[in-house]
């Protein structure tokens, strides 16, 4: 073997050596959610959710005595259900809920690292952006849900895009609130004209008219095993990673448990389309809440009816009585900003929230991976929980 040979095979040993002493340190480092469940003593399930557009979308569950209260958790933009599993029993939210008693499901949008398959063992189809999640994938979840527990209603919460789907599905197909008994909306999402995350104000700049999607790249930061090797390299890229898709100040926030970037690197980002990613460029540009804009009249009435994509109408949203919304808000969230969030409020009134609790000084990512979390927002979601959905 020559010089070069030698080289490269030092430096393939030196690579593997990486990731083995990574994931030797902390075993949840690109673990399943399965094993991130079963490692800390819970039981799991996996379910694999059909949709009607046909796809499959996978939903961890930890599972409850018989006839315990149901609870949907729903990540964010590029996240997965790693997300309310990663820190500690006693700060994630999903072991949080399943010891106070609920069946817990974790699930997975479209298009993420663990929802990348067909109904029918087919290529994955990556034409699709939140439109399809609000109105394909909500009502598929919640009829699965309810039929396989048996439950008439479940609570939802959302974190991000996972209260995004949410709000705008319940405007144009309201009866899904027929299937809930309590929305949580944790950093709440439906306007993004203020958002100041940089990956949204990058792609905003050139990605309005899906250009990555017309070249080909169809598929939007897909998950890489290994990525949490560069925390060991670079140590201040793993906040900076997460920083750029959730806001500024993620990296530094005190709010975090810094041993566990690599953690937290190794699950995000978990992928999307890039569809997805050129309609939240088409909603920071234009400022509204409308469909995906197909890019010419004629492709828009060919699927909409009309010349321009139809508007979410967030005052089609059902009343208090049918079904109860929280938001959590953060007062530094550079994606769900304070101005978009008000508008919101405003929008649907504030007497339509059930309740509104504002933590001044959070960014976007402290209601999922925040360490403070389960001492100051958990605890008041439990209470609603137990209020709405006893």
């Amino acid at each position: 073997m020559n010089v070069r040979g030698v080289c490269l095979v030092v430096l393939l040993l030196v690579f593997a050596n990486c990731i083995a002493v990574t994931t030797a340190r902390d075993p949840d480092i690109d673990a399943t959610p399965e094993a991130l469940i079963t490692e800390k003593g819970f039981p799991v399930e996996t379910h694999n959710v059909p949709t009607p557009d046909g796809y499959l979308l996978q939903v961890q569950r930890i599972p409850s005595t018989p006839g315990a209260p149901v609870v949907y958790l729903q990540h964010g933009l590029l996240d997965s259900s790693c997300t309310w599993i990663s820190n500690s029993v006693d700060q994630s939210l999903g072991f949080i809920l399943s010891r106070a008693g609920y069946d817990v499901w974790l699930g997975n949008q479209r298009g993420n690292r663990f929802s990348s398959r067909m109904a029918d063992g087919g290529d994955y189809n990556w034409a699709f952006t939140m439109d399809e999640m609000a109105r394909f994938d909500d009502e598929a979840l919640l009829t699965y849900i309810t039929n396989a527990t048996s439950k008439p209603r479940i609570s939802w919460v959302g974190h991000s895009r996972g209260t995004q789907q949410m709000f705008y599905g319940l405007s144009r197909y309201p009866h899904h609130a027929n299937y809930l008994n309590l929305f949580v909306a944790l950093a709440p999402v439906a306007w993004i004209g203020h958002a100041r995350v940089p990956l949204i104000k990058d792609i905003a700049a050139f990605d309005s008219h899906d250009l990555l999607d017309k070249i080909g790249l169809k598929d939007f930061l897909p998950y890489v095993v290994g990525g949490s090797v560069a925390c060991e390299v670079c140590p201040e890229c793993c906040g900076d990673s997460i920083a750029a898709i959730m806001g500024a100040g993620t990296g530094n926030a005190t709010r975090f448990n810094q041993s566990r970037w690599d953690v937290y690197v190794s699950h995000f980002p978990a992928g999307t389309s890039s569809r997805e990613m050129a309609h939240y460029a088409q909603l920071v540009v234009t400022n509204t809440i409308s469909m995906y804009n197909f890019g010419s009249a004629a492709a828009n009435q060919a699927a909409y009816g009309s010349t321009t994509p139809p508007l979410y109408d967030l005052t089609q949203i059902p009343s208090s009585a049918t079904l109860p919304i929280a938001l959590f808000t953060g007062g530094d969230d550079d994606l769900a900003d304070p101005a978009d969030v008000q508008r919101l409020v405003q929008t649907m009134g504030a007497s339509r929230f059930t309740f509104i609790h504002n933590e001044p000084d959070w960014n976007h990512a402290d209601f999922v991976l925040g360490i403070t979390a389960k001492d100051v927002v958990y605890p008041l979601v439990v209470d609603l929980l137990k209020k709405y959905n006893p």
